[in-house]
């Protein structure tokens, strides 16, 4: 992640949290609930907690939510 900011960085972590505690809350529920995945709704669970996360992580920061739903890289300053 060499020659992104700081604060993409920890952005970029936030993402990789989301990912993480969702796949895992997911298979909690297909093991135990024997619920079925949905790959959609997965992802949107990822951008939405990973949101909130950097909502509550930078507390300057002006992003809305239209914005992290259509531009979650421009968002965090990575230019593509």
């Amino acid at each position: 992640m060499a020659g992104l900011p700081r604060c993409t960085h920890a952005f970029l972590q936030g993402i990789w949290y989301s990912c993480v505690w969702v796949i895992w809350k997911n298979q909690n529920k297909c093991f135990f609930q024997n619920e079925p995945s949905d790959i959609h709704g997965l992802l949107d669970k990822v951008k939405r907690y990973s949101f909130l996360w950097m909502k509550a992580k930078c507390k300057s920061c002006s992003n809305s939510w239209v914005d992290w739903w259509t531009h979650p890289l421009l968002c965090m300053g990575i230019p593509l």
